[in-house]
Order: C-alpha cells, then sequence, then structure tokens
C-alpha cells in the first residue's frame, strides 16, 4: 500500500471524533509515533466504503 491512507468509519460523529482527538487518542497516538505525518478529519453525513476485494 502506498500513501496517502484513507480511513472511514461509521457511527456517531461527535463520539468518534472526540475519541480521535482526545489527549491520548489514536491521532496523537500517531504523531507522537510519526511526527511527519498529516493528519485530517472529516465528518461526513454520508460516505460510501467499498469492498477491497480481500
Amino acid at each position: 500500500m502506498t500513501p496517502p491512507y484513507a480511513i472511514k468509519a461509521i457511527g456517531e460523529k461527535k463520539v468518534l471524533d472526540k475519541a480521535l482527538t482526545q489527549a491520548g487518542g489514536l491521532t496523537s497516538r500517531l504523531k507522537l509515533a510519526y511526527p511527519e505525518l498529516k493528519i485530517t478529519i472529516t465528518q461526513e453525513d454520508n460516505i460510501e466504503m467499498l469492498s477491497s476485494g480481500m
């Protein structure tokens, strides 16, 4: 796999955002491990999720 990577999730937007952005959450741990990593979080009302074919 080559960058960029996209992770899509289904759930309550506020809950997911808090889980990702809180101190000790996923984004802070990723930034600590990979300081050069650029992380963008967007909230959508509808998303399309395609099969990976696996």
